[in-house]
């Protein structure tokens, strides 16, 4: 855990280093009246996640990605650009969680299993302004960050489980964005976050012999999104 917050240290003071070297311009340089201004821009999504299309799926038990196809997630994401940079740095916040659900096996409701993640990471971010319209943007955002991974429930209706992890994750996304107040935008995201997780479950043994489903010891969740968001404009000097 304590390479993790290291790396996250590091991470942000490159950021921070990108971000003061797009700065120097701004800080200093004006036009006639006009000031140039860092914009810091606050943005709230939610949307449908795809944890079965890809990778080991969203469940911590072999249970075919037919039944772990679609869950809803939401994000937070505050970033900061300048209008003499085309290079922004920032803060991602994503969580999704799933209801209760039971899976069958040789016997009905052999397991049932309630799991949420939730991951943060600073970001980097290139931005291309007035594609398409005059106030439409098209972001292309990555980091590294950290993930959580909790997945809870029964195994044959009598014994409880819970079991945790956290590790070092990753994630990148595409967004256009349509601004249509001075201080508002609404924005269409396509986003992935990926993280391995390890020692999921101690093993088959540590579970009743009767169930035929098997818990995982690793798992690769690699979730595609798509989400659909509002965007707030703070304007500083």
């Amino acid at each position: 855990m304590r390479k993790y917050k290291y790396l996250l240290f590091e991470l942000m003071l490159l950021f921070l280093c990108i971000n003061s070297l797009c700065a120097q311009d701004v800080m200093e340089v004006s036009v006639g009246n006009q000031s140039y201004k860092r914009v810091y821009i606050l943005d709230f999504g939610l949307g449908i996640g795809f944890p079965g299309l890809l990778g080991s799926g969203n469940s911590s038990w072999y249970i075919g990605k037919a039944a772990d196809n679609t869950l809803f997630t939401s994000s937070v994401q505050l970033m900061t650009y300048s209008p003499r940079c085309n290079v922004g740095y920032g803060l991602f916040y994503y969580r999704h969680r799933s209801r209760t659900k039971k899976y069958d096996g040789a016997l009905p409701s052999e397991v049932s299993e309630k799991t949420s993640f939730y991951y943060v990471a600073p970001q980097i971010s290139l931005i291309k302004r007035q594609l398409g319209f005059p106030d439409g943007i098209m972001y292309v955002n990555v980091g590294i960050g950290y993930a959580n991974y909790k997945s809870e429930g029964a195994v044959l209706q009598k014994e409880n489980y819970k079991t945790a992890r956290s590790t070092l994750g990753c994630n990148m996304g595409i967004a256009y964005e349509y601004a249509f107040e001075s201080r508002l935008g609404i924005r269409l995201a396509v986003n992935c976050v990926y993280a391995r997780m390890k020692g999921l479950h101690k093993g088959e043994g540590a579970y009743p012999s009767e169930s035929s489903i098997l818990p995982r010891k690793n798992s690769h969740l690699l979730v595609p999104s798509l989400e659909l968001g509002l965007s707030y404009y703070m304007v500083h000097w």
